[in-house]
């Protein structure tokens, strides 16, 4: 039982961890600093912050549904976001802050 207590809050601490971060680099983009003179500014280590990008990036395109799915898809699939040839389809239902990470995504492609 307490292993699994303590997996629960690694796995909460990892996603606070993991939404800090989307949100700093979302200000930093807001910013429109160039990256290392905002990552000077906010006392964080480019490298870091570029490793951050990384693993925020591989996480939302394992979150986007493929395109050949949208063919397939119950009509609760209702968002469609497009930029250039990308094609991103969403439920209906998706959260906020889901289509706010997909944007944020695409906006750094």
């Amino acid at each position: 039982y307490m292993n699994e207590v303590s997996e629960k809050i690694v796995a909460i601490k990892t996603e606070v961890r993991e939404q800090n971060w989307e949100g700093m680099m979302f200000e930093c983009q807001q910013s429109r600093l160039p990256v290392k003179e905002w990552c000077r500014q906010n006392g964080i280590n480019p490298s870091t912050y570029y490793s951050r990008l990384r693993k925020f990036r591989e996480k939302v395109c394992n979150e986007i549904i493929p395109i050949e799915a949208v063919a397939k898809a119950p009509k609760s699939l209702e968002i469609k976001i497009t930029l250039g040839d990308i094609v991103v389809a969403l439920p209906s239902d998706s959260s906020t802050e889901t289509i706010k990470t997909v944007l944020t995504a695409l906006r750094s492609c």
